[in-house]
């Protein structure tokens, strides 16, 4: 880039801009650690080009602006802070993986940003106001999309409505409440955090129940309907949803379990069992219809709800919360549930911290604090409790006794608690295979279960149950699809190994007894994006079986995708962090990049922790983990300004 820098400054003397093809190419090789589309630099170079009389320098200029733009909107950003700190640092992570500057091109065009926004050429795509039509809005030293900034607007305003509603006095309540504490064994009755949360939640608009995993947040969902029934809200009038089909099927079977486990339900809890309604994705709750790339319900058609229960608050994105916000009924309470120290949204907005960050919703929020399924009073528990706790608090003294536990060498790992192994390299070879045999091959009784021929009839669910639930008792979490310790790689390995196990080529596309992943919706077969399930034998046929609302369901490789099965469909032995939210496990292991990058934060190690029930296992340099819990996820957002 020294000759790109020199070339920049040659400029001012007449002698061109030969360079812009080199930086252009750096832009697209680093979009990709932005986990940018590399398309996004031909976007950027069309927005550029829409201003009339600009010289080469200030298109590209305006090219870098606008990819700073996209890559913070990646990063999950609603807007881009103007400050010359915030584009310098990552403009040169956009231009160089190690974020390094040396000829100080990156701080050349920030330099020459201000002036070129000053400039009236940009009128075409540059709107000063809110109410402008333009791409991009400058508004009070902030960058945004039209769309984001219209889009926030909105979200404020319907959500400020019910911000501002006061509190209404629910008679019966605390009969209600003492009668469902007594039909409970001891253990499980509603804590005094838990019953203020069910108060709140009943009394206002919305409510923010905010919690980490096993602060007993389905438990809640649980007093909630029961709470509601005994008030006379009919279960029809009741809606809960997820933002995934897997987080919508363990908030079904949860409170079916939190249910049949009561002691002498009351008529109103018998009817619950009867007529509980199902919980679904959040978008099967809206109607989406894909080919219309419509809602069903909105302002003007809300949901038939008294009563709308949303779980996994925080993984919503802006326009979704938008879409729900706009359908829920003015005169009907929204509960949100959610852990605000999770990833955030895999799209724009970190909409549920940004309402709890809000002073005007102090009044609406229920902090959880004490863990149940992470227990303290067990070893294991204790080491996963103490260091989830140290990174949410972004302190690097993570590795002694109780917390992690340093490991040489793969067949060393107790798999409890919280280890940490250097596997970088050839190493890493090595700890693939111990997790493949230690945590994937199992012993004869499941390798003759997932090659036998199943039938989904109701003979073999019992035995269908068990072979799921060992499957999915361990996983591989990585930061990202593709590089050296993305989940692509490593469920290409992982494969390979199986391929040689069944004495097959590794080119055959699924082996019986792999675990597999949806990438998209099939909205006709009522499969989802992030939907988990295993390859067996169905009558003789080679099929992926997944696990639903209606039981166990089948479908042909091939028909999932009219351009091969791979396409909609995927290995997931590994997965992203970002696909994980929504699931726990007993066992974990968190596969560290072996370089440094944007995506690497105390959210990503937090919510990869957070998955195990019993141990996790660091796979990576200690380093990375002390970079990872020095960094937090920035999201840059007007809602909880516009909320006041």
């Amino acid at each position: 880039m020294d000759t790109a820098f020199s070339r920049f400054q040659a400029e001012d003397r007449g002698e061109g801009y030969a360079f812009a093809a080199r930086l252009l190419q750096a832009l697209r090789a680093q979009a990709q650690s932005f986990n940018l589309d590399p398309g996004a630099v031909a976007l950027a170079q069309e927005i550029a080009a829409l201003p009339e009389g600009l010289s080469e320098r200030e298109r590209l200029t305006l090219t870098a602006l606008v990819m700073v733009m996209l890559a913070d909107v990646r990063q999950g950003s609603t807007r881009t802070p103007l400050r010359e700190a915030h584009l310098t640092a990552q403009l040169r992570l956009l231009l160089d993986p190690r974020g390094r500057d040396d000829a100080g091109l990156a701080a050349r065009i920030v330099q020459a940003i201000p002036p070129l926004l000053e400039d009236p050429r940009l009128s075409p795509i540059l709107g000063r106001a809110e109410g402008d039509y333009r791409p991009l809005l400058l508004i009070d030293g902030w960058l945004y999309q039209q769309r984001m900034c219209f889009v926030e607007g909105q979200l404020a305003q319907r959500l400020g409505g019910r911000l501002r509603a006061g509190a209404a006095r629910v008679e019966g309540l605390s009969a209600a409440l003492a009668d469902i504490a007594a039909r409970r064994v001891a253990h499980l009755r509603p804590t005094a955090e838990q019953i203020h949360a069910v108060e709140r939640a009943l009394s206002q608009a919305l409510t923010l129940i905010a919690g980490g995993p096993g602060t007993g947040k389905t438990s809640i969902i649980v007093t909630l309907l029961q709470a509601l029934t005994r008030l006379g809200v009919e279960p029809e009038q009741i809606r809960l949803a997820a933002p995934t089909g897997k987080a919508a099927w363990r908030m079904r079977a949860s409170i079916q379990a939190g249910l049949e486990g009561l002691i002498e339900p009351a008529e109103a809890d018998l009817r619950l069992l009867k007529e509980m309604p199902a919980p679904q994705t959040l978008h099967r709750l809206l109607g989406y219809a894909p080919r219309a790339d419509r809602f069903l319900h909105h302002a003007q058609h809300p949901l038939p709800a008294q009563v709308v229960i949303i779980d996994e608050s925080s993984m919503i994105d802006v326009f979704l919360m938008a879409r729900l916000a706009a359908a829920v009924p003015p005169d009907a309470r929204l509960i949100l549930l959610g852990d605000p120290d999770q990833l955030p949204s895999v799209e724009a907005g970190a909409v549920f911290r940004d309402l709890l960050d809000a002073p005007a919703a102090q009044a609406h929020a229920v902090r959880l604090t004490e863990s149940f399924r992470m227990r303290a009073d067990a070893e294991e528990g204790r080491a996963l409790l103490s260091v989830a706790r140290r990174i949410n608090e972004g302190r690097v003294d993570l590795f002694g006794p109780g917390q992690v536990q340093r490991v040489e060498a793969p067949e060393a790992l107790r798999q409890a608690g919280v280890e940490l192994i250097n596997a970088d390299g050839p190493q890493l070879e090595r700890f693939l295979r111990w997790w493949y045999r230690a945590r994937i091959e199992g012993g004869a009784a499941l390798k003759a279960a997932r090659r036998r021929r199943w039938r989904l009839n109701g003979e073999d669910e019992d035995a269908l149950d068990e072979i799921f639930q060992r499957t999915a008792a361990a996983r591989l979490l990585c930061l990202t699809r593709s590089t050296e310790m993305g989940a692509v790689h490593i469920n290409t390995r992982l494969h390979a190994y199986a391929a040689l196990a069944e004495r097959r080529s590794p080119e055959t596309p699924f082996l019986p007894g792999e675990p597999v992943m949806m990438l998209h919706n099939d909205y006709d077969r009522r499969l989802f994006n992030g939907d988990q399930g295993l390859v067996l034998d169905v009558e003789g046929e080679l099929m992926a079986v997944f696990m639903g609302e209606e039981g166990y369901r089948a479908f042909g490789l091939s028909a999932l995708s009219a351009s091969g099965a791979r396409a909609r469909l995927e290995l997931c032995y590994a997965m992203t962090v970002h696909k994980a939210q929504g699931s726990e496990f007993e066992q974990v292991g968190v596969m560290l990049p072996i370089l440094d990058g944007p995506l690497l934060s105390r959210e990503l190690l937090y919510t990869a922790v957070t998955r195990a029930r019993r141990g996790v296992i660091l796979v990576g340099a200690p380093e990375r983990v002390e970079r990872a819990v020095r960094r937090r996820v920035r999201r840059d957002s007007g809602l909880a300004q516009r909320l006041g």
